[in-house]
């Protein structure tokens, strides 16, 4: 598997939203920081290049660190492109509270 080098780009964080890569803006709760706009910037790289991730990608962080909030702005930026997602989690729990806060996926 690849690793994508990351560029810390503030210029993608103006306030409470980001811009990806090929234009296209989402609303965020919060102001993200480097590592979570990083783990949008790769979600977006592996839905465009999915062999490049061996056609699988897996977000993984300690609790409290937006692992939710990143699956919920990736969930808005793939319907605004057109991509009703679906999503997995390794527990019922979790499975929970990604439907929750994502009702449309």
């Amino acid at each position: 598997m690849e690793t994508v080098e990351y560029k810390p780009s503030t210029a993608n964080i103006v306030g409470d939203h980001i811009t990806f890569r090929n234009g296209k803006v989402v609303n965020t709760p919060f102001k993200l920081n480097q590592q979570q706009e990083h783990a949008l910037l790769v979600l977006e790289d592996f839905i465009n290049n999915p062999s490049k991730y061996d056609n699988s990608v897996t977000l993984s962080g300690y609790a409290g660190t937006g692992k939710t909030s990143i699956i919920s702005i990736f969930n808005k930026y793939l319907n605004s492109i057109g991509i009703e997602p679906l999503f997995s989690a390794p527990t019922h729990r979790a499975n929970a509270v990604t439907k929750m806060n994502n009702p449309e996926s």
